[in-house]
């Protein structure tokens, strides 16, 4: 089955060309530069790799063809759907990559998103409704492990043994799920007839604390270091602390900390009733 892939600059479109393809899944994907794109990958790629250009359509673009393309995914892109502008660019990338899916006689879609993004995709769907495509818009919770972005906060975080954190009054709860198990459950949905033009969330079996997650992290990879959490209630202090004290970027912070803050709990119950799966204990993924 050929599978058509986008939004590979994020970590989950990364970890698709490396992790996805196998017996059954062929995997292509599509960035704006092939050459920069594999420079610049540090996990190995296992899968076909094209330039086109999404968002000044050209010869490329034009030219792409992939016979019997049977299902396409589109990983979001940018950080933060809050923005306007980036929300207006992930938009027009979206509506081409609907059109290339669709003149290489695929109309079937998955787009992944994340778990808080919920509130501000009534556009995604209106753009699929639009275009009269057959599509799923999956949302999945933190992932967590070696090759995201999670990880590499955690990362930095633990460079330092007194850790600014924002602490709201409510624990910060979340369900975490290993990026490889992801892809596992990805495979085991039958997309040609699950969940046609509906929302479907994915994530952990188990809401945990971050700050068990953040003791996880530490035993395994400091575990001659003993860490100093300073928790603040105000939103801004940490994020400037972690940014003038280590240099830690406010939207690597942001991504994690606050959008973790106000995120929902996810429901597996949709999938829970089509089949059983087994996950992989989060300890040996970190």
């Amino acid at each position: 089955m050929n599978i058509l892939v986008c939004g590979l600059h994020s970590y989950l479109g990364k970890a698709c060309v490396s992790y996805m393809q196998d017996e059954t899944y062929r995997i292509h994907g599509s960035v704006r530069d092939e050459v920069l794109f594999k420079k610049n990958m540090e996990l190995p790629i296992a899968a076909s790799i094209s330039s086109v250009d999404l968002i000044r359509k050209g010869v490329d673009f034009d030219s792409f063809q992939l016979h019997d393309l049977m299902l396409a995914f589109y990983f979001t892109q940018i950080p933060d759907l809050d923005d306007k502008i980036a929300k207006n660019y992930e938009l027009l990338s979206l509506r081409n990559f609907i059109h290339l899916s669709q003149k290489n006689s695929c109309n079937r879609i998955i787009y992944v998103g994340r778990l808080y993004d919920r509130k501000h995709l009534k556009e995604v769907e209106q753009l699929f409704r639009e275009l009269n495509v057959v599509f799923t818009i999956l949302l999945k919770d933190i992932a967590i492990g070696i090759g995201t972005t999670f990880d590499r906060f955690m990362n930095e975080m633990l460079k330092h043994p007194v850790v600014f954190l924002f602490k709201p009054h409510s624990s910060i709860k979340f369900n975490p799920v290993l990026l490889k198990d992801v892809f596992r459950w990805i495979k085991n949905i039958d997309w040609g007839t699950s969940f046609i033009n509906q929302y479907v969330e994915f994530g952990g079996p188990k809401l945990v604390d971050f700050y068990d997650v953040f003791k996880k992290y530490a035993e395994k990879r400091k575990p001659d270091i003993k860490f100093k959490i300073l928790p603040f209630t105000n939103k801004l202090l940490p994020q400037l602390c972690n940014k003038y004290f280590y240099g830690i970027k406010c939207d690597l912070y942001s991504d994690y900390i606050l959008e973790l803050s106000k995120s929902p709990p996810v429901d597996n119950s949709s999938w829970e009733k089509q089949f059983d799966f087994e996950y992989t204990a989060i300890d040996e993924g970190i």
